[in-house]
């Protein structure tokens, strides 16, 4: 298990230590089960510090299962997540009961920042952001607003930093 994790893991781009952590988590689910046995994906979303969910409809069968909370929203690069970030996040996860956060894909961080970022690839800000407590689920877009991901969502609440002006962000008049 160990071994298959890693080699798929460097296979599709993780470095090294990220592949290695995801082997370990599926080592830990294997050893878990009874007999020979695989683990997929699903299991190491169920089991792992890892619960972000890529889809929307992921997020949103998940959502379901929380009726009548409040669902808050934030985005951004996060490319080299900082205290302020932090900051952000746990304001916005005040106030809501489920987080979910959309982060830029690689390609719209290019647009955004310019050639060279970003210094972090998107699977490991996914990672990083989703292994945090106070952030329930994370999805990459591709676009260079999440306006698109703001309407599927539809949260309850959106919460942006400090920087912005109201009439500035995006997805703020179909909240």
């Amino acid at each position: 298990t160990v071994i298959a994790y890693i080699a798929s893991g460097l296979a599709n781009g993780k470095s090294l230590f990220n592949a290695t952590e995801i082997a370990n988590d599926a080592a830990g689910i294997a050893v878990g089960k009874f007999g020979t046995s695989i683990v997929n994906e699903n299991d190491l979303l169920d089991s792992s510090q890892f619960k972000k969910l890529c889809t929307l409809e992921e997020v949103f069968f998940e959502i379901k299962k929380k009726v009548n909370k409040k669902i808050g929203f934030t985005n951004g690069c996060f490319d080299l997540l900082h205290p302020g970030h932090l900051k952000l996040l746990k304001k916005a996860k005040s106030f809501a009961d489920v987080l979910i956060v959309g982060i830029n894909s690689d390609s719209s961080v290019r647009v955004l920042k310019g050639e060279g970022r970003p210094v972090v690839n998107q699977e490991d800000r996914l990672v990083i952001l989703a292994c945090l407590k106070i952030v329930d689920f994370v999805i990459i877009f591709e676009e260079e607003t999440p306006l698109n991901l703001i309407k599927c969502i539809s949260p309850s609440v959106l919460v942006k930093g400090g920087d912005y002006k109201l009439s500035e962000i995006v997805g703020g008049e179909q909240v």
